[in-house]
């Protein structure tokens, strides 16, 4: 039987397409975060005309792309057997990924090949879906949880710590902050430069004594339901407790005068 124009132009054209890569799933069988390179394993067979199929070859030397732009980044702790999209570049990008991001030319002819792949992580099978969030944006890592709300709050979920290392941390909040805990330790000075509100300020240390380091100074009244001790001594108005003088001592019942 001999075939038309047509069925042999198809035959070209199914048989050219089958060596043009355009996309596919992979999953990472090893993976080198310094050089942010992976060797991917394409998790879609490749099946002939013949109806035969079988493993494509594992691809090594892939760059792996995290979202960044402007000297900023996202990045992950890709591990193997994490999955994404494998994206076949039209034209060889062996020059431009070892220059210096100036236009380079491509080495060699071929298009769509295999070497000029690229990977992304982040894509599963429906089974493996990492439930995003449908109303929220979110960022969650083992446990560790951001998250945006629509109505402009933020949650930020940690089992175990938040470190913050800067010069300076401000916080400005037009209502108020709350601190809310069964210890809060200050390392460092303490400076209030407005009014406590009222009450003032109270504080129940129960059987156990507040401990201050350094000079406390009030520049209102200090009253205490009981006993106020200095080991050294107590000055009132300039006078000693300890060393002042009186005067005008007579015997009898008459009285001194003044401390001095």
């Amino acid at each position: 039987m001999t075939n038309t124009l047509e069925q042999v132009l198809h035959a070209a054209l199914e048989s050219r397409l089958c060596d043009v890569h355009t996309s596919i799933p992979g999953r990472i069988a090893s993976y080198d975060a310094k050089t942010q390179k992976a060797n991917i394993q394409p998790v879609i067979k490749k099946k002939l005309r013949d109806g035969r199929s079988f493993s494509m070859p594992v691809i090594t030397d892939i760059p792996v792309m995290f979202p960044s732009a402007g000297g900023g980044l996202l990045s992950f702790p890709a591990k193997q057997g994490d999955t994404g999209l494998l994206f076949f570049c039209e034209r060889s990008i062996d020059q431009w990924m070892t220059g210096n991001n100036d236009e380079a030319e491509p080495l060699g002819n071929h298009k769509h090949n295999y070497t000029d792949a690229v990977f992304i992580p982040g894509l599963y099978p429906y089974s493996k879906t990492l439930n995003a969030d449908p109303i929220n944006t979110e960022l969650k890592f083992s446990g560790n949880q951001i998250i945006l709300k629509p109505d402009g709050s933020i949650v930020i979920n940690a089992p175990k710590s938040v470190t913050i290392n800067t010069e300076t941390y401000n916080v400005n909040a037009t209502k108020q902050v709350n601190f809310k805990s069964p210890l809060h330790i200050f390392d460092g000075e303490v400076q209030v430069t407005q009014s406590f509100s009222n009450p003032a300020l109270t504080a129940s240390a129960s059987s156990k004594a507040s401990s201050f380091t350094g000079d406390i100074y009030s520049s209102g009244n200090i009253n205490s339901d009981k006993a106020i001790t200095g080991k050294t001594d107590v000055i009132a108005g300039g006078i000693s407790l300890k060393s002042h003088k009186h005067g005008g001592i007579e015997p009898g019942g008459g009285t001194t005068s003044t401390p001095q």
